[in-house]
């Protein structure tokens, strides 16, 4: 139990080292925290709101990404990383990471028309590298 406590306390330090606006503030560490228990009690929808919400995007990073990416995905349900960037979706605009890595799924699955959508409606963030995507 103590060593589950310790890697927990190491992985929300790192996230937020990573990720903190800056404003060393005990709000992003218990913002990251509540991420850290929702997801760790397969509460993936409530974390994917939480991540959307976060204050100054903290949440915002490759590694909750891949945190996403890592759930295996259950026969019959939404994957984890889909609910996730629909969440963003609803709420703004993706970062350049994130419309990167939904774009990778989108143009994966032949399914281009949504891309076309999401930059109409200024919902992903134009980059080099999504635009040598979406031209392949």
């Amino acid at each position: 139990m103590a060593s589950s406590l310790i890697l927990l306390a190491a992985a929300v330090a790192a996230v937020v080292a990573d990720a903190c606006c800056g404003c060393c503030c005990s709000c992003c560490v218990a913002v990251v925290e509540r991420f850290q228990e929702l997801f760790a009690q397969t509460k993936y929808k409530e974390a994917a709101e939480l991540a959307a919400e976060s204050p100054q995007g903290i949440l915002h990073t490759s590694d909750t990404v891949a945190k996403f990416q890592s759930v295996p995905v259950q026969a019959g349900q939404t994957p984890p990383l889909l609910q996730y960037f629909g969440t963003l979706l609803t709420r703004g605009k993706l970062n350049a990471f994130e419309s990167l890595e939904l774009s990778r799924l989108v143009v994966n699955q032949n399914k281009k028309n949504l891309l076309k959508n999401w930059l109409a409606e200024d919902k992903l963030e134009c980059s080099e590298e999504l635009g040598d995507l979406v031209k392949v």
